[in-house]
């Protein structure tokens, strides 16, 4: 089986986010959680990499890294398509506690010269301790690298996380 190496860092930050009404920036809350929420992702991804049986099922329970738990459901089929739903129960990172759950689905195709990968994200998290608020999630991303003719590379998202608008291109060409 490929791994899977989930892309949820497309805006940790939320640098890149907007306001769903054209306003401020995301709040110092919305950015604190979510940064809490990839990191707890990143921090286990290795090891539940690993657990994916031979009918491409995950079933898993982790530690997060301050506390609490969080439980992973998933499949693969054709190690090319992938959907994962990761439920949080009191799980602390950073003095953040997030509680909820976040869906997402991949979809990934390789050639010689070029690889896809297309990945949703939906769900309800909800922070408190060092971030406090509720965060909906439904957004897309795509990624695209061709290393044909000098290379080149695109990243693109649509959609929102924590009422922000997450819409963004970044192309870089080796040309």
């Amino acid at each position: 089986m490929r791994p899977l190496h989930l892309a949820l860092a497309l805006c940790t930050s939320l640098a890149a986010c907007t306001a769903s009404d054209g306003g401020d920036d995301p709040s110092p809350d919305a950015s604190r959680g979510w940064r809490a929420t990839n990191l707890v992702v990143a921090d286990g991804q290795d090891e539940w990499n690993g657990e994916v049986d031979a009918s491409g099922q995950l079933t898993f329970d982790l530690s997060c890294p301050d506390g609490g738990a969080y439980h992973l459901e998933g499949s693969y089929s054709n190690e090319n398509d992938y959907a994962l739903t990761l439920s949080f129960d009191d799980c602390t990172s950073e003095g953040v506690t997030i509680a909820g759950h976040l869906a997402l689905e991949a979809s990934i195709s390789v050639t010689p010269t070029t690889s896809h990968v297309a990945v949703d994200y939906s769900g309800e998290l909800t922070f408190s301790g060092d971030a406090n608020g509720s965060c909906a999630i439904d957004m897309t991303a795509e990624i695209t690298a061709d290393s044909s003719g000098g290379g080149s590379a695109e990243v693109e998202y649509h959609g929102s996380v924590c009422g922000f608008s997450a819409d963004a291109v970044v192309s870089a060409s080796g040309a």
